[in-house]
């Protein structure tokens, strides 16, 4: 017998209020959570601008620039995670607007990086 977790509805978007230090996913996948301590680490990303929203949707376009990396495929980096095909579309993207900014615990892209000294540091907490 086999039992399958529902996958998250991929056709959708969320919306993570900013001042909220905490977001739970739909379908019992876990939470998001803002790390207010003040060390840089590889999950820490720029603040979003006032005039940018939080989305979190659970994919992602083919190709996007990592930090100090070129552009890759997705499906490539996936890959080199070790995700799975069938577990890619259980995994958080962060959006401000609609530029792919992180996937909490994974990656972090060029649209993420840091550029002056206000950050988060954000992670996935699966259930």
């Amino acid at each position: 017998m086999f039992i399958f977790k529902k996958k998250p509805n991929t056709k959708k978007y969320y919306i993570w209020n900013k001042e909220k230090n905490i977001f739970i996913l739909p379908n019992k996948s876990g939470f998001l959570y803002i790390d207010k301590t003040k060390k840089i680490k590889s999950n820490s990303i720029r603040k979003p601008e006032k005039n940018e929203l939080i989305y979190i949707k659970y994919t992602i376009k083919n190709k996007t620039k990592l930090i100090n990396k070129k552009y890759r495929k997705i499906k490539n980096l996936w890959q080199k995670l070790n995700i799975p095909p069938w577990k890619r579309q259980e995994n958080p993207i962060i959006y401000y607007n609609n530029k792919p900014i992180m996937s909490p615990n994974l990656f972090v892209t060029k649209n993420g990086k840091i550029k002056n000294k206000y950050y988060w540091t954000i992670y996935w907490k699966k259930l």
